[in-house]
């Protein structure tokens, strides 16, 4: 009896044994095949930008490509439905910014939870964004914007990446802080409000420093303002829209990535370790510079208290401008 009680043990023993074997194998290949990183903005763009850098670097580290997929839409929720429905895998992945924890408090017939429907993987960066416009433009200044205004209601028109994109909040949170109304005009993406300001078609943009810089940088736009409580690095003369006199004024940009929730914490983990280990890098730290986002080195719990962290304050901004939900 004995001996086949020991006999019963061994079997299960090397059963269990298999079992993590296999699954350690399997972890182990990762990734045997392209990965997909989705943008859910339009080429172009500080997104797209940001996306590329990140999408090349991490095809060299993993020694697997990383394929760029551009998702536009719905304030970025096209692209972030399509990720919450995806396989578990670690094959399809979504690049977030603020835009995704706006979604909440802004469509009321999402199909998805920006939190709980993703894992969390990595914050990437962290940044200001820039109120710029034309350089044609009759706009010199914060205060030319809010006297303009005054005047004539509705006249000043402000783009944005899209409806509940954080450039759209910025906006709306200038006009309710100054005290005057503001046209919001909705893109597809960074690039193509980017474009339509240089044109002169529409007014006023919060941009990300990483579409604007190189236009700032070749005169086709000017920077009036950066939204955070202190000036960056790399537009040291420009100056806060705090210190302009719309007082309480704050937002800050940041990229970072999240997966299908579900996915096993040892293809995160990978992912992390590779993430942090390309945020590290000086050429890359330099690049994201030169496109005026700081690199931010983040583990995967941090990320997501963060993700919290902001889909609450962006609730609060949305209540203090009146935004009206889809």
């Amino acid at each position: 009896m004995n001996y086949f009680k020991c006999l019963s043990k061994l079997v299960n023993y090397f059963l269990y044994a298999s079992f993590f074997l296999i699954i350690n194998s399997a972890q182990a290949i990762y990734p045997e095949k392209p990965i997909t990183l989705v943008v859910p903005f339009a080429p172009g763009g500080a997104n797209d930008t940001l996306g590329r850098i990140i999408a090349q670097s991490l095809s060299t580290e993993l020694k697997q490509t990383v394929i760029v997929e551009n998702k536009p839409g719905a304030g970025s929720t096209i692209g972030a439905e399509f990720v919450a429905n995806a396989k578990a895998d670690g094959y399809t992945l979504l690049l977030v910014s603020a835009a995704h924890v706006i979604s909440s408090s802004i469509y009321t017939k999402l199909r998805y939870d920006p939190i709980r429907n993703f894992t969390p993987v990595a914050q990437l960066t962290n940044s200001a964004y820039v109120l710029v416009t034309g350089k044609d433009s009759s706009i010199k200044s914060v205060q030319d914007i809010i006297k303009l205004a005054s005047k004539e209601p509705n006249k000043i028109t402000y783009a944005s990446s899209g409806i509940g994109s954080a450039p759209h909040l910025a906006g709306a949170l200038l006009a309710a802080k100054g005290g005057v109304e503001l046209v919001h005009i909705p893109y597809k993406g960074g690039g193509p409000a980017l474009l339509d300001v240089m044109r002169g078609d529409t007014d006023i943009y919060f941009a990300s420093q990483s579409g604007a810089l190189p236009f700032i940088q070749s005169d086709k736009l000017r920077a009036l303002g950066v939204s955070t409580t202190i000036r960056t690095a790399s537009l040291q003369n420009v100056p806060t829209i705090k210190e302009l006199g719309i007082s309480n004024f704050e937002l800050s940009g940041w990229y970072g990535i999240v997966a299908p929730s579900k996915t096993s914490s040892a293809i995160v983990q990978l992912l992390n370790d590779t993430i942090r280990k390309i945020l590290s890098k000086e050429d890359v730290q330099a690049m994201l510079a030169k496109h005026g986002e700081q690199a931010f080195i983040s583990k995967p719990e941090s990320f997501g208290q963060f993700l919290a962290y902001e889909q609450k304050k962006y609730q609060e901004i949305i209540q203090i401008a009146k935004v009206e939900k889809e």
